[in-house]
């Protein structure tokens, strides 16, 4: 690069400044991109990159965490006290669509908490350090447990099932986006414990 003369000295001494000097055999556009690389902005095909001192931590919100558990919960005291009548699917009126809204409330809410926690599992587990949570183990321990859950309800109650192989793989494909109703609390203490046990040591 080269500075211009008279009035538009100051541009180009500015522009000199922004944009690197090339190395050998490097011309603008590659010393532009590598300048970006190095800055952690914006590689040469325009795809964001982070350096390692830049990286966002990887994370999942404790509301996003906590949400699912605490519907449940409110569901199970709902229940407990006027009966299951408010969550029956095969109610007749209103009732049967504040069913359907109760229970779809909570489908997509636990869905969109365990794929935020899956990924943020992920990622951290990329990352060096003491915690490296597993994402499968977290999601399906919690699908496992949801679908424990409902087998002991049948063996308990002795609830007569046509076909308990379609019972147990259709519960089972339920249970997987509902997973973080369980896995979410459970990741929310480990991380916080992690998190208390790295600033006590900071």
């Amino acid at each position: 690069m080269y500075a211009h003369s008279g009035h538009d000295g100051s541009r180009g001494t500015a522009l000199e400044e922004a944009v690197p000097s090339t190395g050998p055999g490097e011309d603008a556009t590659s010393a532009e991109s590598r300048s970006h690389r190095v800055n952690g902005e914006f590689g040469p095909a325009g795809e964001r990159v982070r350096s390692d001192d830049a990286r966002e931590p990887a994370g999942v919100s404790t509301t996003v965490l906590l949400a699912p558990f605490a519907v449940s919960v409110t569901y199970v005291g709902v229940a407990a006290t006027v009966g299951p009548e408010p969550f029956d699917t095969g109610a007749a009126g209103a009732t049967k669509f504040v069913a359907y809204g109760a229970l779809g409330l909570l489908l997509h809410l636990s869905a969109y908490a365990t794929a935020r926690l899956y990924a943020a599992a992920e990622r951290e587990s990329d990352r060096t350090g003491e915690w490296r949570p597993d994402s499968r183990l977290y999601v399906g321990g919690g699908a496992l447990a949801l679908l424990a859950a409902r087998v002991v309800e049948v063996l308990v109650t002795g609830r007569p099932i046509d076909s308990p192989i379609v019972y147990v793989l259709g519960n089972a494909v339920v249970a997987l986006p509902l997973a973080s109703i369980v896995a979410g609390p459970i990741y929310w203490l480990r991380r916080r414990r992690h998190h208390r046990r790295l600033e006590s040591t900071a």
